[in-house]
């Protein structure tokens, strides 16, 4: 896997809510499934869960993607958990050592977010977070924690522009508000809270940030511009 520099830009952000937003075809999917596996690579024990809103669209994109892309001499995929098996470091080579996991799932209806209530999840992405209402989202993300030492957290969305959630998204991240692109800022703490709300940064992206697809497919571009406007995103 050799990023591009705005993929690369997503996998170093020190923010720790990113969203990595924009038209179709930047690569971002990509990016978020390699993101995960990268963290949980170097951080041994570690569990990484990526979503989708319904199981065909996870199924379609993610878990295919994963199946194509993660290496079969330390991975291993379980199909009935929906789960990568990762063996990092000095699991590769004993069976007494920690492996990290790279778990898929989905969440149809709203209420599917509390099948999630005992989770614990050091790394959380969301491929089309905008799919996601607020409210869903804000009780996945108290599942995001971490007991082990020296693994902080880490949550990662991914999105076209639109669908439902498309408001929070820019009120969250505060898009085409004071705060620029790529900045790594945080909320004031609210009145009677004892603690302050995550760093987040925004990192737009189009496909010509994705020179891959424009060498591979050069009539991807013309086919995404005879779309109506509301289905190029």
């Amino acid at each position: 896997y050799v990023p591009h520099p705005k993929q690369n830009i997503f996998h170093s952000s020190t923010a720790e809510v990113v969203l990595f937003g924009g038209s179709a075809g930047p690569g971002k999917t990509r990016a978020l499934l390699m993101d995960a596996l990268i963290f949980v690579i170097e951080h041994p024990g570690s569990t990484a869960m990526l979503m989708r809103r319904t199981y065909p669209e996870l199924e379609n994109s993610l878990i295919k993607m994963s199946l194509e892309k993660f290496p079969r001499e330390f991975a291993r995929y379980n199909s009935a958990k929906h789960q990568w098996t990762i063996a990092t470091g000095r699991a590769r080579k004993s069976k007494q050592s920690k492996h990290s996991h790279v778990s898929f799932g989905h969440c149809e209806s709203e209420s599917d977010v509390y099948k999630h209530r005992s989770a614990e999840w050091h790394y959380f992405g969301i491929d089309e977070s905008t799919s996601f209402t607020q409210e869903m989202f804000d009780q996945l993300f108290t599942r995001v924690r971490s007991a082990v030492k020296g693994v902080a957290c880490k949550v990662r969305l991914c999105t076209n522009p639109g669908q439902l959630g498309h408001g929070w998204h820019k009120k969250y991240f505060d898009i085409g508000g004071s705060h620029k692109p790529y900045e790594v800022w945080r909320p004031p703490r609210a009145v009677g809270d004892k603690y302050d709300p995550p760093s987040r940064a925004f990192i737009p992206a189009t496909i010509f940030d994705n020179p891959s697809i424009l060498e591979n497919d050069p009539g991807y571009l013309a086919r995404l511009e005879s779309l109506p406007e509301a289905q190029k995103r």
